[in-house]
């Protein structure tokens, strides 16, 4: 759910219809659920940027793991997550086109277009 704002934030406020910061196990996702809130309470919009920003504000963002070097996203949908200095492995679903975008902590992205062959 907590992605899924990421990509839709008129899903925070559905699922806020029915979750609380309670129904979540790890301590880190209440935090990050409570700085969804926060922003969706003064109308802000929720994403990498803003959530990190409210993270820091509230002293949690190292609580919640800190901030990751680069996050990668193919087609707009996102590599799972990697460990540190391990290589990231794709496979495509055939030849063709594909988008990949890379995202920095601090909410900057780049990205390219290639061209996939047989």
């Amino acid at each position: 759910m907590l992605g899924a704002v990421l990509v839709d934030n008129a899903a925070f406020n559905s699922a806020a219809e029915v979750l609380a910061r309670d129904d979540f196990y790890r301590e880190a996702h209440r935090r990050i659920f409570d700085a969804m809130a926060a922003l969706a309470e003064r109308s802000q919009a929720i994403d990498l940027v803003t959530l990190k920003d409210e993270l820091i504000r509230g002293s949690a963002l190292e609580a919640v793991g800190g901030k990751r070097p680069l996050r990668w996203l193919v087609d707009g949908k996102p590599l799972p997550p990697d460990l540190p200095r391990r290589p990231i492995y794709w496979q495509p679903d055939g030849i063709g086109f594909a988008r990949l975008t890379v995202i920095d902590a601090e909410g900057r992205s780049a990205h390219s277009t290639v061209r996939l062959s047989p």
